[in-house]
């Protein structure tokens, strides 16, 4: 298996589990609704019969399958006799079935994805370069997915990124902003990935979220530490000063890890 295929066979396990893991949970909602849909009576089968098509909606991986059936019921307690007042009613009877079409439709575009450039001339890239191009940037990130690029995007979906406060109307607008993200994203990744470089070369640790040593922090968990630490520019007019507040030995550790290009922005 090529590396291509690789990634294409990994992107697409995971997420028909995560498909198979929403039919599971929308057929116990089906099941919980049809239980509450089957105690309920109806005055006559018109009703009962919309009652069942209404159960039948809205549903992504199941359908409904059911009839509605007429019982009697007396209206005096005790033992019915020929001229025991009664009236009819109906109930519904159904049962829940996985929709095997639908499912298979959303199955089939897993794990497939686009291979896009803005290079339009196909004699300066010819698609096999690009495929060759691709095909060794997914070796790289096989042996180490936590390098990607695409890794940081969660970050989008996360509420403190405030993803779904922007607004922009105009699609240069749109562009620049994916350009700005793509290009932050990217710094992200290389630092991580010299922060976990670095640890593993000299064998030290940082600790994690709960306390315990790591070699592997993210560089989320990296923002966090440094959390507190402050620039202080006192304005003088003969001696300026700027200090650099609450910065502890741990935050040297992780500074050393780095090159003196990002030491110099937290060393006098």
């Amino acid at each position: 298996m090529n590396p291509i295929e690789s990634a294409n066979w990994s992107q697409t396990t995971l997420r028909v589990k995560q498909l198979e893991k929403a039919i599971g949970k929308e057929r116990q909602q089906v099941s919980q609704a049809l239980k509450q849909l089957q105690r309920q009576t109806f005055a006559c089968e018109h009703d009962a019969q919309q009652a069942l098509a209404r159960a039948g909606q809205g549903w992504h991986y199941h359908r409904v399958q059911g009839q509605v059936q007429a019982h009697t019921q007396y209206l005096q307690a005790g033992r019915p006799g020929p001229d025991t007042p009664f009236q009819t009613i109906w109930q519904i009877q159904a049962q829940v079935e996985r929709h095997e079409q639908q499912i298979a439709d959303r199955k089939r575009p897993l794990g497939r994805y686009l291979i896009a450039t803005n290079e339009l001339d196909q004699e300066r890239l010819p698609t096999t370069e690009l495929l060759t191009v691709y095909t060794a940037r997914v070796s790289l990130w096989d042996k180490d997915q936590n390098r990607s690029v695409e890794r940081g995007f969660r970050f989008l979906k996360d509420p403190l990124f405030f993803a779904s406060s922007f607004f922009l109307k105009k699609p240069a607008r749109i562009m620049g902003l994916l350009m700005v993200m793509g290009l932050s994203l990217l710094v992200y990744a290389l630092a991580e990935h010299q922060v976990r470089t670095q640890l593993a070369a000299q064998g030290e640790t940082l600790p994690d979220q709960r306390g315990q040593p790591t070699q592997a922090p993210t560089m989320r968990r990296i923002f966090q530490l440094f959390e507190g630490v402050h620039v202080l520019l006192i304005q003088h007019p003969h001696t300026p000063q700027r200090l650099i507040l609450n910065l502890q030995a741990l935050h040297d550790h992780i500074l050393n890890l780095f090159s003196p290009h990002v030491q110099q922005f937290y060393r006098l």
